[in-house]
């Protein structure tokens, strides 16, 4: 399985951390989690909105995953592979300047992270 797989499964897993910080407040109710969850404040809100927009855009990632190495994975393994890392890094650095509620430095990781979607689609164009 390639570097860039495994970033996938690493993907598939990030959400369920920040559903793990938002269900450590006490009361969380298990029977109503959404009427909960539009009762969070401050970070747990946000950590509840990370988990969120994980899974908006992680259909995209795999997507460009998928199609990159189906076209160019043969020349351009480990190109596919850094992006792929480069993905996992600005996710992870997004998380964490959402969190402290640093909201230019979330929209840039988020930005960069993107532009690692649209370098594996134009991976997979070029070949």
């Amino acid at each position: 399985m390639t570097i860039a797989y495994w970033t996938i499964v690493i993907m598939t897993l990030y959400p369920y951390f920040f559903v793990g910080m938002v269900k450590s407040l006490k009361g969380f109710d298990h029977s109503r989690p959404r009427v909960y969850a539009s009762t969070l404040t401050g970070w747990r809100q946000r950590a509840y909105w990370i988990q969120e927009n994980s899974y908006e855009i992680f259909p995209a990632f795999i997507a460009a995953v998928f199609i990159a190495q189906a076209v160019a994975g043969a020349t351009h393994q480990s190109s596919i592979d850094n992006a792929c890392i480069f993905f996992v890094i600005t996710r992870i650095a997004y998380a964490l300047a959402y969190l402290k509620d640093k909201a230019m430095l979330r929209t840039t990781c988020w930005g960069l992270g993107f532009l690692s979607i649209l370098y594996l689609f134009g991976l997979a164009a070029r070949v």
